[in-house]
């Protein structure tokens, strides 16, 4: 088949094979590509709340424990309640 081909049309031929191959490679990449930003982005949001959340209860654990500490610390009544006041919140 392909010894009855001119030259020309030969190199076409594997050109346009080869050609068409590259597209559909590309196609697949772009595609496979596109599923992982999915998957990045849906990982990314949980982590973002996750670490949102871990910050906030480290930072309330800290305040809770210098606010307790200074209550400990402190001999006068109106200086502890006032303190309590900054534990309740």
């Amino acid at each position: 088949m392909f010894k009855n081909m001119k030259i020309g049309m030969r190199l076409g031929l594997g050109f346009g094979t080869v050609l068409l191959l590259m597209l559909v490679l590309a196609y697949e990449g772009i595609g496979a590509i596109s599923a992982m930003n999915e998957e990045i982005d849906e990982i990314i949001g949980q982590n973002v709340k996750k670490t949102t959340l871990s910050t906030n209860m480290m930072e309330s654990v800290h305040i809770v424990s210098r606010v307790l500490r200074t209550m400990i610390l402190l001999d006068d009544r109106d200086a502890k309640a006032a303190e309590k006041v900054k534990l309740d919140k």
